[in-house]
């Protein structure tokens, strides 16, 4: 198997994004010496020595903001030496401590002008080119994730691409000795002709050209047909599953067949991916042929041995991804979806193609059978077996995939409803002290409790008491 990847781009890029980051984290550091000189300058200049409420306050913000935007600076420092594969945990944990500083960042300055009762433009150009600071090395760590979840799992994985073989001859015979097909030469008649779609339709007998001449043209879908003493079909076979055999694909292969008076007749563009793909069959040749119609089930064991392997490979990507959402499923991979779709849309090619091959390699082997061609016969009905059990693979993992997609969305669903349980018990909590509050704020002047000595303290008590009685129902009740 072979998966291409870029390498040498990514870890450029990555080198980028490192010096961007360092960078960046000079410059925060260079905010919070400023942050920390206009805060001493502040109280102690401004306001004096004596530290009031409010300018306890002011310095408990602003220390606060300064102590934040360090703490992204030293994980952002960790992130630019990060040596590992995964980093996607410090990713997540420089991107909390980003939106927490951009928070305080703009609570330091709205605490700072209403303690001096103005807004300072100096104070909003600051707040802004820090809050600008700050988005940047958020956008920065974001670029910078890197995850191994997706390791051998994403890619092109297919089997080793199959080589040039240059042009096809245009006639060809059985050889005697080796019983395989060979360049005819100029003094036998040939077995198999290689004939222009054109061509094909004047050796087609004149009373069935009506019914085929709709898909001579553009095949589409494979097929067999006996009609009298006449065998004609189509062969397709889609570009998604030459890749899946490790052909370099460059559109669909489609032409049509027909086998009349002893000769096997093919229908090819001069142009096309048709003639290549033949060039590489009649190289791989090892079907022993007693008639030319033994070419048609050797084609299809030389695409359906490859994409056998390749869809084991899919299987073992898709149960290494079943078990990666196994260990981390709070965490939603990047492209999940999208993965399991290509996937479902890739199988359903190769399944189409199954289904289509092994009903007309049923039809064949009836027709060779019936013609006497008893070693034909035999050899067909192995390969439509063997093609009928592949389309089982394909579905099974096809159904794989749907299965880890609905599993996914069962465990994802589950977690929600638990972060709602938790949301909604943090809401119940909190009622009886919105209840209170609103209660208290009504602007009545009869209210004998608030000219109590210790209301203050009893009402506190009271929520108190409300809340471990919520606390212990909820525990009765095995809510949490």
């Amino acid at each position: 198997m072979s998966t291409k990847t870029d390498g040498r781009s990514d870890s450029t890029d990555m080198g980028k994004l490192r010096r961007a980051l360092y960078v960046v984290c000079v410059l925060l550091v260079v905010s919070c010496v400023f942050s920390l000189i206009d805060m001493f300058w502040v109280i102690h200049e401004g306001r004096g020595l004596v530290l009031g409420p409010a300018e306890m306050f002011v310095m408990a913000t602003s220390l606060a903001d300064v102590l934040v935007r360090l703490r992204i600076v030293l994980s952002g420092h960790a992130l630019v030496h990060w040596k590992g594969a995964d980093n996607s945990e410090l990713v997540n944990q420089c991107q909390s401590y980003a939106i927490a500083a951009a928070g305080l960042c703009v609570v330091d300055s709205i605490v700072d002008a209403l303690a001096d009762q103005m807004v300072s433009p100096l104070d909003v150009t600051e707040t802004i080119v820090f809050t600008a600071l700050i988005f940047v090395y958020y956008r920065i760590v974001t670029k910078m994730e890197r995850t191994t979840f997706w390791d051998g799992i994403r890619g092109t994985t297919h089997p080793e691409p199959y080589l040039s073989v240059g042009g096809v001859a245009t006639e060809y015979s059985i050889d005697q000795d080796s019983r395989l097909l060979r360049s005819a030469r100029a003094d036998e008649r040939p077995g198999v002709v290689v004939l222009t779609p054109d061509e094909f339709l004047e050796r087609v007998p004149v009373r069935i050209v009506q019914q085929v001449m709709h898909s001579l043209r553009d095949v589409r879908r494979s097929s067999c047909l006996l009609l009298g003493d006449v065998v004609i079909g189509n062969m397709y076979i889609s570009e998604g599953v030459q890749r899946a055999a490790g052909f370099e694909a460059s559109g669909g292969v489609g032409f049509s067949y027909l086998f009349i008076d002893g000769q096997l007749l093919l229908s090819m563009k001069e142009s096309g991916p048709e003639r290549a793909f033949l060039a590489q069959v009649m190289v791989d040749q090892f079907l022993d042929k007693s008639t030319e119609l033994s070419l048609l089930p050797e084609m299809i064991v030389m695409i359906t041995a490859r994409v056998s392997e390749w869809i084991g490979a899919y299987r073992g990507r898709l149960e290494r991804l079943e078990s990666n959402l196994r260990v981390n499923v709070s965490k939603m991979p990047r492209g999940f979806s999208e993965f399991i779709s290509d996937a479902r849309r890739e199988l359903a090619d190769v399944q189409s193609f199954c289904r289509q091959t092994g009903d007309m390699l049923e039809d064949l082997t009836d027709v060779t059978q019936a013609a006497g061609f008893d070693r034909a016969s035999m050899q067909c009905a192995v390969v439509a077996r063997q093609v009928v059990r592949l389309a089982q693979d394909v579905e099974d993992v096809r159904d794989l995939a749907g299965e880890i997609r609905s599993g996914y969305q069962e465990r994802i669903e589950v977690r929600q409803n638990n972060v709602m349980s938790v949301l909604t018990i943090v809401e119940t909590v909190f009622t009886p002290l919105a209840l209170v509050t609103g209660w208290y704020g009504m602007n009545f002047i009869n209210m004998p409790e608030l000219k109590h000595p210790d209301a203050y303290f009893i009402v506190a008590g009271i929520l108190i008491f409300l809340i471990a009685l919520e606390f212990a129902v909820f525990k009765r009740r095995r809510w949490f």
